[in-house]
């Protein structure tokens, strides 16, 4: 009889042939390790294949279920080396399946000896990358679990898989690294089914499988595990923030171009943008590009918080478990976690001794007598089996302990937004759940805006003289201010945690109100964080300053920075002519330019003007440029530029009378004293207007009968405006995660 055989692809290896084989099996517990199967055994190269018995017509045969019935036959031999890296493997025992595993290496060990070893569907994802990525309620456990597996096939035995969300952060790793994290995050399980493909369920077994006593070795120890004295898990947020600047995460200007590039990241990034590259693909922790340039992105903002449980333990020397960098670990599942390995090592312990294989695997709950002869039940956690007629497969069995505490705590959630009174009401189909509260403080107001630029007249452009104003430096010309920068937006608010066993009726509460925005100007400064909201005594004073939030059950942004503030508009320049009386290139007078109108600024449907630049007059014997007009603010109009002028003086000494030309003034830009209007719930405060920039100043020339004794002068530069104050936050709020019903 055929006990063990082993199929690769047509061909199959018998006991006839198979020299020796062992088998490390796979999968199994949630608070453990994911590790990989392997199965490696030592055969001749003789193989018999399969064949499908046939009736006298030739009509294949089948049996009552209408499978093909089948027959190995022929022995031949099989060129060893043909088999591909990655061909699948199956072996079997008295028609049971052992495992299904995929080919790793083969190696000649004698003459007509081959050692082959092969790996299961966990070894396979072990050496393959995995992009990552952060995910914020946007995908479910089961696309995440097909994402990683590829082409692996698997199946799903729980259909609440289907429809858990995941937040949280996987970075690029082994795609066994990043299914291990998944797993451990909601307390899944990786149990090969009867066909030997990987299967995803929660291991609540409540019915144990009962081993003979006659069918367990002889021999065997309990290990009486260090129990926990406490564990600490640290629960993470990934968080969009647009309130920080961009960082180059890759350049390569004057080197050779690239083709298809993979930039991998420091950390998770998000919008990311190139200059000069084009970005093939991209993902929160890479990117493929070509070309030239530069790739710039935002980092992700990443927030963490650590849960600290007594076990309860004592007697024993202190001993902390630590789960750190389990980054799918967050808000909604962190006390599931929590719980989950508190209970597993605060109880199991772990029995090792050896069985007659019928079919058990890593997961499997099972009934037996343990090695000093009494009863007990656990989870196999581990095995490896010696392969023979009869399949000896030695086991670690963890006892006293039974998963639980699977996927998320909260999948419901509700907002409250005001407190009357004091106080705020709960709705009635969410009291007596157990909940988490998020308390949000107000968001700080925005920074306040910078100051226009004053007018600027060149040296050379604008001096004035009888010849006006003309080669060497005829493009040159006098420049309005640009307009001031808008501050940038408020970016942080405090944020508390309030952990309900029950939720009550009602509770005494103050929702925050938003942050004042900061002072414009020279001395501009930050906005102030908005008031305390406060639940039952928790305060947001107690909390951490974060910079954005994201809703974990649905996604939704929560909390974010303000945005920047309007800039104020530039400056008009100022006019730009010649005389030409004295000039062997021009033929005559010439306007080139007119003095500029300053830029108008349009805030939510209100347009304020920008000043409108000074008259310029000309002739064959004199010029006065116009000044620019100043540039308009978020909540002012520009000033208007000055035409120049010309009058005639006389020297108190001398008594000459001789003609005076002075340039128009630019006009000043416009000053903000109002801030923007307050922002919405959960977003900092917008930043202040820009000042306008101020107009330039015009100049003069001329060209008169007491020309060596005229006056020429510029106007006067309009100065910039001042930047106006930062908008307020908006105000708190308070975020109820909620069990579900």
């Amino acid at each position: 009889m055929i006990h063990n055989i082993i199929e690769i692809g047509q061909y199959a290896f018998t006991d006839d042939v198979i020299i020796s084989g062992q088998v490390t099996a796979g999968g199994g517990l949630v608070s453990e390790d994911l590790p990989a199967g392997r199965l490696v055994f030592i055969t001749g190269n003789k193989v018999r294949t399969w064949a499908n018995l046939i009736d006298r017509n030739s009509d294949p045969l089948e049996d009552a279920d209408e499978n093909l019935l089948e027959v190995l036959y022929t022995q031949t031999t099989v060129d060893m080396t043909s088999f591909n890296y990655g061909q699948e493997i199956l072996y079997r025992h008295d028609d049971r399946t052992v495992g299904r595993y995929y080919l790793k290496s083969v190696q000649r060990v004698s003459k007509n000896a081959y050692q082959v070893e092969c790996m299961d569907a966990i070894g396979l994802l072990t050496r393959q990358k995995h992009d990552g990525g952060v995910y914020s309620s946007d995908i479910t456990v089961a696309a995440l679990i097909d994402d990683i597996m590829g082409d692996i096939p698997y199946t799903i035995a729980d259909a609440e898989i289907n429809t858990m969300a995941v937040s949280g952060y996987l970075p690029i790793a082994s795609r066994r690294d990043n299914l291990r994290q998944l797993l451990f995050a909601y307390g899944i399980s990786a149990i090969y089914d009867d066909d030997g493909y990987l299967s995803f369920c929660f291991n609540e077994q409540s019915v144990a499988k009962y081993v003979d006593v006659e069918t367990i070795y002889i021999g065997g120890k309990i290990d009486y595990l260090t129990r926990a004295t406490s564990v600490r898990v640290t629960e993470h947020g990934y968080y969009l923030n647009s309130g920080i600047d961009p960082v180059v995460l890759f350049e390569n200007a004057g080197q050779p171009a690239a083709v298809s590039a993979r930039i991998e990241f420091d950390g998770p990034h998000h919008t990311i943008s190139s200059t000069g590259l084009t970005v093939e693909s991209s993902g929160a922790n890479f990117a493929v590009v070509s070309g030239n340039g530069s790739l710039t992105g935002i980092p992700y903002v990443h927030t963490q918080r650590e849960l600290v449980q007594a076990t309860g333990v004592t007697g024993v020397e202190e001993n902390e478990v630590r789960v750190p960098d389990a980054t799918l670990v967050n808000s909604l599942n962190s006390e599931n976690v929590l719980a989950r390995v508190v209970d597993y090592y605060s109880q199991a312990r772990e029995v090792n001794c050896a069985m007659v294989h019928d079919g058990e695997r890593p997961g499997s709950l099972i009934a037996f007598t343990d090695p000093f002869g009494n009863a007990a039940s656990g989870f196999i956690k581990s095995q490896n089996i010696t392969m023979s007629g009869v399949l000896k497969s030695n086991v670690i069995v963890a006892t006293e302990w039974q998963p639980g505490h699977i996927g998320n705590n909260f999948t419901e959630y509700f907002l409250i937004t005001s407190a009357s009174g004091g106080n705020i009401t709960i709705p009635s189909q969410y009291r007596g759940r157990k909940a988490r509260a998020v308390l949000f403080g107000g968001s700080r107001g925005g920074w306040g805006g910078y100051n226009g630029q004053p007018g600027q007249s060149d040296g050379r452009g604008n001096q004035c003289s009888r010849y006006g104003w003309y080669e060497p430096y005829p493009d040159i010309w006098g420049l309005g201010g640009e307009g001031g920068s808008g501050g940038e937006g408020g970016s942080g608010v405090m944020i508390a945690t309030v952990d309900i066993d029950s939720l009550a009726d009602s509770y005494a509460a103050t929702i925050g109100e938003g942050g004042d925005g900061g002072d414009g100007g020279t001395d501009r400064t930050r906005g102030q964080l908005g008031t305390a909201t406060v639940l039952d005594g928790h305060s947001t004073d107690n909390g951490v300053e974060i910079q954005a939030y994201v809703n974990l059950v649905d996604g939704t942004i929560m909390a974010q920075p303000g945005v920047a503030g309007t800039p104020g508009g530039k400056g008009g320049n100022a006019a730009k002519t010649y005389i030409a009386s004295q000039n062997p290139d021009r033929s005559g007078q010439e306007l080139i330019v007119a003095a500029g109108n300053g830029t108008s600024v349009t805030i939510t449907g209100t347009t304020y003007g920008g000043g409108q630049g000074g008259y310029s007059e000309i002739n064959r014997n004199y010029k006065t440029d116009g000044g620019g007009g100043g540039g308009a603010c978020g909540s002012a109009a520009g000033g208007n530029g000055s035409a120049g002028s010309k009058h005639w003086s006389t020297d108190a000494q001398t008594g000459v009378r001789h003609r005076v030309y002075t340039g128009g003034s630019g006009g000043n830009g416009g000053s903000s004293a109002t801030s923007p209007p307050q922002a919405v719930r959960g977003r900092g405060g917008t930043g202040g207007y820009g000042g306008g920039g101020g107009g330039a100043a015009g100049a003069s020339a001329g060209n008169g009968g007491s020309e060596e004794t005229d006056e020429h002068g510029l106007g006067s530069n309009g100065s910039g405006g001042r930047g106006g104050p930062g908008g307020r936050g908006g105000k708190g709020f308070i975020l109820f995660y909620v069990e579900g019903a």
